[in-house]
């Protein structure tokens, strides 16, 4: 096993495509946490250490700062992180089915894709602005703990930290483009992975002074770690199912009528998640900002009653309506990104079919019947692997806690990112670190 995984990681290195992406991947990513570390000027530094130590974390703040690493409670440039060119990302996803021309624009092969890539920076760009409004007036308020974050709060600090967020998260935006273009990996999901896991030393340290003084139990330790193994282990297990549904290719005569092909049998390759980790990301801002303003309301309407604190980070109706909002985006994402006309047309253009379903119309309606079938059970399982580690928590005592968002973001990114590591060792014709026969068989030949 441990032979196979030195193969593995020499491998990495030794494909010279490879290891520059990686590197190049790796510089981005230290360019990127640099720039937590580095506040807006008009900051009280020693306020700012006031606050990260009462910080509690929830609402669309305690969102941002998990997605951008504390670069909130840092109150740093990149603050902003690279939200808003995700979320103007799904905005044109979603336009192009709403608007016509979007889509003709789309379909436009490379110049049509860049026009589009345009439009999304625009959008960021304005979503960075108003984003930036609100966060520099959270600033002036403490983060809502009412600590004096702001040395000086007048419109020469608000205009001069609303342009350096503004800047900052196009930055960030550049470099998850830049990412993509020469790194490994898709870049957006690759900054918000290391925004996650950037906690996780912090996290393991104070585990261990828990343990050295006695405050965290062994056993406790060892069941929420095997537990959180659990977890990790089922996402896996799940990301990497897939339904093959059988497609045959009628026999074909190229050139002379000797020169003829049998015909072929290949299969349709779907995931029992096709829609990936884009729901759980886009979850997380919808469902902090429904909780907050759901809170509000019952604690100035109904203050004596059940719904008081029934919306507050992890309560039940928290949990509700993140299974809801869980399996709501999933449907509403996979129609975007699985296009059953196209595939049905492809089909029919490259003289294939599905065995016993008809060309045409009827190709299409049973690939819509089959998305269906397989979204369910797969939006269900996302639905309830986030919400379990909450429940834990709720009624368990663990001594440190990863939410499930989190981990299925971060288990679904390094899953996305893996595969193309391995398509690298495919394409040359490296025959290890591929998932399917493990890694402990890991092998290479040239």
């Amino acid at each position: 096993m441990l032979v196979g995984l030195f193969n593995v990681i020499k491998g990495l290195f030794y494909i010279e495509a490879l290891r520059k992406r990686l590197f190049y991947t790796t510089f981005v990513l230290a360019v990127y946490r640099l720039g937590k570390h580095i506040p807006l000027p008009g900051i009280d530094l020693p306020a700012l250490g006031v606050l990260k130590a009462s910080f509690t974390g929830g609402g669309i703040l305690g969102y941002l700062n998990t997605v951008t690493g504390g670069a909130i409670t840092s109150c740093s440039l990149f603050s902003l992180g690279i939200s808003p060119y995700i979320q103007a990302s799904i905005i044109m996803q979603v336009a192009q089915f709403a608007f016509p021309t979007l889509e003709m624009i789309a379909k436009e092969g490379e110049i049509g894709r860049a026009t589009i890539s345009r439009y999304t920076r625009y959008l960021a760009a304005v979503l960075s602005i108003i984003q930036g409004i609100g966060l520099v007036g959270w600033l002036e308020r403490g983060l809502g703990t009412g600590i004096q974050l702001v040395v000086d709060p007048d419109w020469v600090f608000r205009l001069k930290a609303l342009v350096m967020l503004s800047v900052g998260a196009l930055f960030v935006m550049w470099l998850g483009e830049q990412i993509s273009r020469f790194g490994i990996g898709q870049g957006s999901s690759i900054l918000v992975f290391a925004g996650i896991v950037s906690s996780a030393p912090v996290t393991i340290l104070h585990v261990i002074e828990g343990v050295m003084h006695q405050e965290i139990p062994i056993i406790s330790l060892l069941a929420t770690s095997l537990f959180i193994l659990f977890l990790t282990g089922c996402i896996i297990f799940l990301e990497k199912g897939e339904r093959r549904v059988p497609v045959c290719y009628a026999k074909r005569i190229i050139g002379r009528a000797s020169a003829s092909f049998s015909g072929v049998t290949s299969y349709l390759p779907f995931k029992i998640n096709p829609a990936g980790v884009m729901p759980v990301i886009l979850t997380q801002p919808v469902l902090a900002m429904m909780a907050n303003g759901l809170d509000y309301l019952t604690k100035s309407f109904a203050p004596d009653t059940f719904l008081n604190g029934l919306f507050l980070n992890e309560a039940a109706g928290y949990n509700v309506l993140m299974v809801l909002f869980i399996i709501l985006f999933n449907f509403n994402y996979l129609t975007m990104i699985v296009n059953v006309t196209d595939i049905a047309d492809n089909l029919r253009k490259s003289s294939g079919f599905i065995p016993g379903i008809r060309p045409g119309v009827k190709t299409m309606e049973y690939i819509d019947h089959l998305l269906v079938r397989i979204g369910t059970p797969g939006a269900i399982y996302m639905a309830v692997l986030a919400v379990i580690p909450s429940l834990a928590r709720y009624y368990f005592s663990l001594p440190f806690f990863v939410t499930g968002l989190s981990l299925l973001i971060a288990v679904g990114v390094a899953l996305d990112t893996s595969s193309q590591v391995e398509a690298y060792f495919v394409e040359n014709r490296y025959e290890g670190f591929i998932l399917n026969s493990g890694i402990g068989r890991a092998s290479y030949n040239r």
